[in-house]
């Protein structure tokens, strides 16, 4: 009962920070009670479990730190940024917002979030267990303004119930990305007929799929302000992904219309497909949606790799602290959440990489060496550890205004798909708006 009279008393409290204006600021014509405990904000991405997760961390904390209560503000992916936006412009931002690679340079940049070096260096933020390729995915241009604690980069799911069904081979981590083409129409001829080898939406991601096959062939998504590979490379993948919707390999553009993009409405978890790329931590998810849907399990290994070697480049989820926070005792218990949340092994058994893998590497191992921890978490968290000490990966910040190129990749691809643009005047065009983006940085 306690964890559900919290969560109503947040909710409410939530809903009144964003209808009022006085949510943005504490009151200054009253002086604080330096008896009552220093209360911060804490907004974050997710639902259902994630939350029940998320809740037992702050539950632990608070317990562990009596002197300050956190409110929760969580939110589904896409409203999370939109708030945050809106908050952060207005001085209202929660003192700890959760923060992921993709998005951090742009609340950076806006003086959004607070350098956390000094926290750091004074010990209140303890990142010793975190590996320096990981810390490289909350800093930008030398400042940490975020603290990773899960890490995810993008694997290929596939459905080994099925594939075993139909006698396909399982895909292996030093597959490369013919021997990926010749698997995909090999289970074109072994699949029924009503059934796809994957989804086309897997086309559509700038940093999913096609950043593996960009950095594997010696490119990169972004360079220094403008996009870090050709017009010829995305035509030649969009002629790629034509061929593949004529050969019944990928679903058809008026299939991916007709649906949304949750994971229970992915064909891979209905049983409708056999290979999706997705990021790792989202293993346990698929399974939960194909076990409901009868459609067997789902299990992962690397994307291919090309000729410059492995693609994969890390990103992270974690935590900042928001220039909105109000006060050094405000700044003070915010850093205390963070440290607790990254260096405390009961928070980090509870969370068991939720959101991804988690970065401190005495809980990776923890997590690897208990028996009943879900196979999809270590499945996760094994794979992870093959690739970071075998392949070489990258971890990478998205530049200033990297948001708008992902938005108008899908938008160009569509185009392609539905046969309103040719693949070189898309190519174009895309090009033009995302380094316009880039360059304003």
């Amino acid at each position: 009962m306690q964890l559900l009279t919290r969560r109503a008393v947040t909710a409410a409290a939530a809903a009144a920070l964003l209808l009022t204006a006085a949510a943005c600021s504490n009151d200054s014509s009253a002086d604080p009670d330096p008896d009552s405990p220093v209360q911060i904000r804490f907004a974050w991405w997710g639902s259902g479990e994630r939350n029940e997760l998320t809740q037992g961390v702050i539950d632990l904390f608070e317990e562990a730190n009596p002197d300050v209560v956190v409110s929760g503000e969580p939110s589904e992916f896409g409203a999370h940024w939109e708030r945050l936006t809106v908050q952060g412009a207005s001085g209202g931002a929660p003192c700890v917002p959760q923060q992921q690679s993709r998005y951090v340079a742009d609340y950076a940049t806006r003086n959004q979030l607070v350098d956390l070096g000094p926290l750091i260096e004074d010990g209140s933020i303890d990142v010793s267990g975190i590996p320096e390729l990981l810390l490289g995915a909350g800093e930008l241009d030398g400042t940490q303004y975020m603290i990773p604690y899960g890490s995810f980069y993008y694997t290929g799911f596939y459905n080994r119930t099925l594939l075993e069904e139909y006698g396909l081979p399982e895909p292996t981590a030093d597959w490369d990305w013919a021997e990926w083409e010749q698997w995909l129409y090999a289970a074109r001829d072994a699949i029924p007929a009503d059934m796809y080898v994957t989804d086309l939406a897997a086309a559509q991601d700038l940093t999913g799929l096609f950043q593996n096959w960009v950095v594997s062939n010696g490119d990169a998504i972004y360079g220094d302000g403008e996009l870090g590979f050709s017009e010829a490379t995305l035509v030649e993948w969009y002629d790629l992904w034509l061929r593949f919707i004529e050969d019944g390999i990928s679903t058809t553009p008026q299939m991916l219309g007709e649906r949304g993009l949750t994971i229970e409405e992915n064909p891979l978890a209905l049983g409708q497909t056999i290979w999706w790329p997705a990021p790792d931590n989202q293993l346990s998810q698929f399974n939960a949606a194909s076990a409901g849907a009868g459609a067997g399990e789902i299990w992962m290994d690397k994307l291919p790799n090309g000729p410059d070697g492995a693609g994969e480049v890390l990103g992270a989820s974690g935590l900042s602290i928001s220039t909105s926070c109000d006060g050094d005792a405000e700044i003070a218990a915010a850093a205390r959440f963070i440290d607790f949340w990254i260096n405390d092994a009961e928070a980090a058994a509870l969370f068991a990489s939720n959101n991804g893998t988690v970065t401190t590497t005495e809980f990776q191992e923890a997590q690897l060496q208990n028996s009943e921890e879900s196979p999809y978490v270590y499945r996760q968290i094994e794979l992870a550890r093959q690739v970071i000490d075998e392949f070489d990966p990258t971890a990478e910040v998205t530049p200033v205004g990297g948001r708008l190129p992902s938005d108008a990749f899908v938008r160009f691809a569509q185009a392609v798909w539905l046969g309103e643009q040719t693949p070189e005047a898309a190519a174009a065009a895309f090009f033009a708006e995302a380094n316009a983006s880039l360059a304003a940085g």
